[in-house]
């Protein structure tokens, strides 16, 4: 297999987009959908044979007659792609995902016999593969494992700029993900009884949007341009995720917590750092599974992002600790701060009016709530 095709799946695969629905140029939304997608499916070895002996379906794109034909004579498949709610078409994603998880894995180690390298620095949108990325920090192929928050293929430069730094011998410095300076506030003040109104706002079922100071770099929102609620309901994740956002009933949302949380959901003494960008896959313990109900996907596994020190991010770090102290609620979820279709919100403006046409029933503007 050419080193190329299992890093292909994701974003120029006609089969998966074809699942998905998506149109040709629809490669940066594809990876994401088709990763919680898979998470309904089994890896099996059978499928995972017949879809390689196809080249994967890859130029199914308008005709897919062969696919089709395919599928009906080897399993006796009776769907369509239009029904994508079929056990058939999640195994497909799941053996797609698994074909892309070895794939990386197999050239990350080759790359790790033939350096001899102690740390990784990865970037590039396969770094934003969860699952494999999971699985990396599990080898133990490196002391440590640094992704940019902005890891899909905008974040190859800052790799580049950040390799220029090191061979001119400059002390590299690991700096915050809220880079994103364009027409935002970068001061704001944390008020208790803010932190305090929004907390009893999300106890009693609202969801709620924040944009304070400085927007995130990369494609997901850690904490700057966030969409909160209670994490413990599917109903709930339900209407945040396709009732507000608009976004298909397959697509999960992620939790954000406390780390001292994580480490008692996950049942793991230590958490890595890559959580705090929302950059891996957890196992949660099953008998916890029902605390967060909105967040967990099907396999039983959540993309958490952790929060540990009030540096890194003031309002919510204050916001999980009056909500684990005063309410006993230690997890929330957090989506991206945008509509279906819309870019994430940027400035105070934006937010606002994102926020009333989305119908959120509150705001957090630089640190101060207000109802809508």
């Amino acid at each position: 297999m050419g080193i190329g095709k299992p890093f292909k799946l994701y974003n120029d695969n006609g089969l998966s987009f074809g699942i998905l629905g998506a149109e040709p140029g629809e490669h940066c939304s594809v990876p994401g959908k088709l990763m919680g997608y898979a998470s309904w499916g089994k890896v099996d070895h059978k499928m995972q044979t017949w879809l390689g002996k196809y080249e994967y379906f890859k130029d199914s794109w308008k005709e897919r007659n062969d696919f089709y034909e395919k599928a009906r004579t080897d399993f006796k498949w009776s769907g369509t792609l239009q029904q994508n709610k079929d056990q058939f078409l999640f195994d497909i994603a799941a053996n797609y995902q698994e074909t892309f998880r070895r794939g990386i894995l197999n050239k990350i180690q080759e790359l790790a016999y033939q350096t001899e390298a102690d740390y990784l620095y990865y970037a590039g949108g396969c770094a934003l593969n969860i699952v494999a990325n999971a699985d990396l920090i599990k080898s133990g192929w490196f002391k440590d494992v640094f992704i940019s928050p902005c890891c899909n293929d905008s974040g190859l430069s800052i790799g580049a700029a950040a390799y220029w730094n090191f061979l001119q011998n400059s002390e590299l410095v690991v700096d915050s993900p809220y880079l994103n300076s364009w027409m935002c506030k970068s001061d704001y003040k944390v008020n208790p009884n803010d932190v305090k109104v929004a907390a009893e706002a999300l106890v009693s079922g609202s969801v709620i949007g924040v944009c304070n100071g400085f927007a995130e770099a990369g494609p997901r929102a850690l904490g700057n341009r966030s969409i909160l609620s209670l994490a413990n309901s599917k109903e709930l994740s339900s209407k945040v995720s396709m009732e507000i956002k608009g976004r298909e009933w397959y697509r999960p949302v992620a939790p954000i917590m406390l780390e001292k949380n994580a480490k008692l959901y996950t049942g793991m003494q230590n958490i890595h750092h890559l959580s705090k960008y929302m950059l891996l896959d957890f196992e949660i313990e099953s008998r916890l599974q029902e605390e967060l109900a909105g967040v967990v996907h099907v396999n039983g596994t959540a993309r958490i992002q952790t929060i540990n020190e009030y540096r890194e991010n003031p309002f919510i770090f204050s916001l999980l600790k009056h909500l684990d102290e005063n309410h006993g609620v230690k997890v929330l979820i957090n989506t991206s701060f945008n509509g279906k279709g819309e870019p994430i919100v940027q400035t105070v403006e934006d937010a606002l009016s994102s926020a009333k046409k989305m119908k959120l029933n509150g705001i957090v503007l630089n640190g101060k709530y207000q109802r809508l």
